[in-house]
């Protein structure tokens, strides 16, 4: 038996020394696990910077280009501004690709990590001043390196982001919007309905009309669904004219709005209509 045990052992530690020789790859020779936008058929330009000189904040923004834009340099794109781009950029990039449409993703950040500027320019009377950083600032800074179609270009947010947008679309200029389209997902509108009615009568009494579409979705059980409709009936009930509204309810979180909502969205904007 001891001789057994013996002749075991030592074939034991043969086969653990045969594998402790076997060669260890080198880190050069090690395949390194992709980036998410390697896999894009489109181009990801990259991080990049905003110092606004109207809000005092740092902005982190990031672009995306469609597949062929380097081959075509002649011709023009749409384009949507996505608030939160630290979240919601990816999902953009990917659903443009996913759907097949040219169309140009710029995602804003909400400022330096770990800032608490969603809770400043987002909401009034902040979002007033950060509207003035979007159409004087980052805009024509952004779009001088850009193919960017002016006559197509859609502002979206999400949350206290959707409550940016319809500030951002109650104060475009009536005669010739800077954005065709707004989408407001799951806005927060139950943060500041007083103020926001207060914004929306503004725009009502100056009888000056919206050219725009406005594309709405909420969230239900675990969402917005409540203060969205609420805001919807005050649009019906006294409409802006000219103001094309959409809504959509998803039976969905708050936090899974975009994911369960942002195809069916595209698709009514982009999709060629036959």
């Amino acid at each position: 038996m001891k001789c057994l045990f013996l002749c075991l052992a030592f074939v034991l530690s043969c086969q653990l020394t045969a594998c402790s020789k076997q060669p260890i790859k080198a880190d050069s020779e090690v395949s390194p696990q992709k980036q998410w936008f390697e896999y894009l058929q489109g181009q990801y330009v990259g991080e990049q910077q905003i110092e606004s000189a109207t809000t005092g904040v740092t902005y982190p923004y990031h672009i995306y280009l469609p597949a062929g834009y380097a081959e075509h340099s002649k011709k023009s794109y749409p384009v949507i501004y996505v608030l939160d781009g630290q979240w919601n950029f990816q999902a953009y990039a990917w659903a443009m690709e996913r759907n097949k449409f040219s169309v140009i993703v710029i995602g804003l950040e909400h400022g330096p990590k770990d800032s608490d500027r969603r809770n400043i320019d987002y909401v009034l009377p902040g979002a007033l001043t950060f509207t003035d950083f979007i159409t004087k600032e980052f805009i024509p800074v952004v779009e001088s390196d850009l193919r960017i179609d002016p006559k197509y270009r859609s502002f979206q947010g999400t949350s206290l982001g959707g409550v940016a947008a319809i500030v951002m679309m109650l104060q475009d200029d009536p005669s010739t919007p800077l954005f065709q389209n707004y989408l407001a997902d799951d806005a927060s509108f139950w943060s500041q309905p007083e103020q926001m009615i207060d914004l929306f009568s503004q725009r009502l009494a100056s009888k000056n009309s919206v050219n725009s579409d406005l594309y709405l979705t909420s969230a239900f059980p675990l969402g917005n669904y409540f203060s969205v409709s609420a805001f919807l009936a005050e649009l019906e009930s006294s409409p802006i004219p000219d103001l094309n509204v959409y809504h959509e309810w998803y039976f969905t979180t708050h936090e899974k709005i975009i994911t369960a909502s942002i195809d069916d969205t595209l698709r009514l904007i982009y999709k060629p209509k036959s």
